[in-house]
């Protein structure tokens, strides 16, 4: 790559809005664009499937093999669970509290849990780990998911995305069906940073309140 004359002209150019921030916004809440100036606050767009508020943008750069995106969700709130293939690096961008719950077996035996610290790699989930991420802490909680992609345009709602339920043969475990520990976890890290759970709309034991996230499919 250094000292060669080669020129990647399907990836660069001399032409200044290759690196202007401007892109196209397509269906899916795919971000085309060859440069994002500042992604801890880009602009995200809804994502109910996911569950809690949150907030996504699947992006396409460069004309690359990466599959990255940016999610963000609300305060005392925490996203379902899902598992697909190895090598996403998760990369905290803002937050002040917050960690990942990861395991492998359905008894949840080999279960562990990574905190998060905003400007590292928290996780790199291996093959089909089951994975769920939690903002514990009193701010808005964003993050970089980079990753291997199939390069183009793939839609992430199909029959085997991260959003659709595994008893509709998807790769995500819905709220109703997710253990109660999993809970009891999450509103034990928000008592230790004084923070509310925004979960009683999608939890019905959750012991906090509706929150913004009212709508159960929100």
């Amino acid at each position: 790559m250094f000292n060669n004359d080669f020129m990647f002209h399907s990836r660069y150019s001399d032409d200044e809005s290759w690196f202007s921030g401007n892109g196209t916004l397509y269906n899916k809440r795919i971000w085309e664009s060859n440069f994002i100036p500042n992604a801890p606050d880009m602009a995200l767009y809804g994502w109910k499937e996911r569950g809690a508020g949150g907030i996504n943008a699947m992006l396409q750069m460069g004309k690359n093999d990466m599959g990255n995106h940016i999610s963000e969700f609300p305060i005392g709130t925490y996203k379902k669970a899902h598992r697909h293939g190895p090598g996403a690096h998760l990369f905290l961008l803002s937050g002040d509290s917050g960690f990942s719950l990861l395991w492998t077996k359905p008894d949840r035996s080999d279960m562990i849990k990574c905190d998060w610290q905003v400007g590292t790699i928290v996780i790199i989930p291996g093959e089909g780990t089951y994975h769920q991420h939690f903002n514990s802490g009193t701010t808005r909680a964003r993050y970089m998911a980079l990753r291997d992609g199939k390069g183009g345009f793939v839609a992430p709602n199909t029959a085997a995305g991260g959003d659709v339920s595994m008893k509709e043969g998807g790769i995500q475990v819905e709220y109703e069906d997710e253990d109660r520990e999993i809970h009891e976890i999450f509103e034990a890290e928000l008592a230790k940073s004084g923070a509310q759970c925004n979960m009683k709309a999608f939890i019905p034991y959750c012991t906090g309140v509706a929150g913004v996230t009212v709508e159960r499919r929100t």
